[in-house]
């Protein structure tokens, strides 16, 4: 009797310390750590900040990095939901585009966001998990030239002249608009259809129109994004 008594009061403590254990773990499986914050910054060469400025032109070395708090929260939770929009408040799509990947951050392998440039603009890009949210400004720009957006031709005094007005033996100077108009290079190269209606210099626009019929003028970038932009203008020569 005395053994069997002895051998309770062994085996008792550690069923109780097992059902303990068990309960703890079962609780901490079953109760959600809540999110308490979340921060967002921009990671680009070596600093980590809250704006980043990149050239639609470039490659990208733009990554968006985030954390959630407090660091014990369980991955199940760590979800986070990014949005974009315009300083006034609508809604920016086609600015940017975000691929996860995984960079070394402050000594440490992260997943991060890599920040992909699609068009110009600036935009707020803001991370949301939980109840919680942080934000970073992104502003897209272009060193080169992304489009023609007009071609003008003018006479020997500087004058607009409408298309239907060109006639033989006008001498015609074309002129290319393109947009960022901040752009350093701007020239473009020039091509007729048809050089026996109007003959046309490749690099000063400056043209002649030698008889009548339809022809088409072409300014292509000499360099832009993406690579060889152009725009064409239909004229005909009465």
């Amino acid at each position: 009797m005395k053994k069997k008594i002895m051998i309770l009061i062994m085996v008792i403590p550690l069923i109780l310390m097992f059902t303990v254990f068990s309960i703890a773990n079962t609780a901490s499986l079953i109760v959600d750590i809540p999110i308490s914050g979340v921060s967002l910054n921009v990671y680009q060469d070596g600093e980590t900040k809250d704006s980043v400025i990149i050239d639609l032109s470039k490659d990208s070395n733009s990554y968006l990095v985030y954390q959630i708090h407090p660091d014990n929260v369980p991955e199940k939770q760590r979800i986070v939901h990014f949005t974009y929009s315009y300083l006034n408040g609508s809604p920016a799509e086609g600015v940017i585009e975000l691929q996860e990947t995984d960079i070394v951050y402050e000594d440490e392998e992260i997943t991060a966001q890599r920040i992909i440039p699609k068009a110009i603009g600036t935009i707020k890009v803001t991370a949301t998990a939980g109840n919680y949210t942080d934000s970073v400004l992104v502003e897209i720009y272009s060193s080169k030239a992304t489009a023609i957006t007009d071609i003008l031709c003018r006479n020997n005094q500087g004058e607009v002249v409408a298309l239907d007005e060109i006639k033989g033996g006008d001498v015609l100077y074309f002129q290319a608009l393109v947009h960022p108009n901040n752009v350093l290079d701007q020239t473009v190269q020039w091509e007729s259809s048809n050089t026996n209606i109007i003959n046309i210099d490749q690099h000063t626009g400056k043209a002649r129109v030698l008889s009548s019929g339809e022809v088409q003028i072409t300014a292509t970038l000499n360099d832009s994004y993406p690579e060889n932009v152009s725009r064409s203008l239909s004229i005909n020569v009465a």
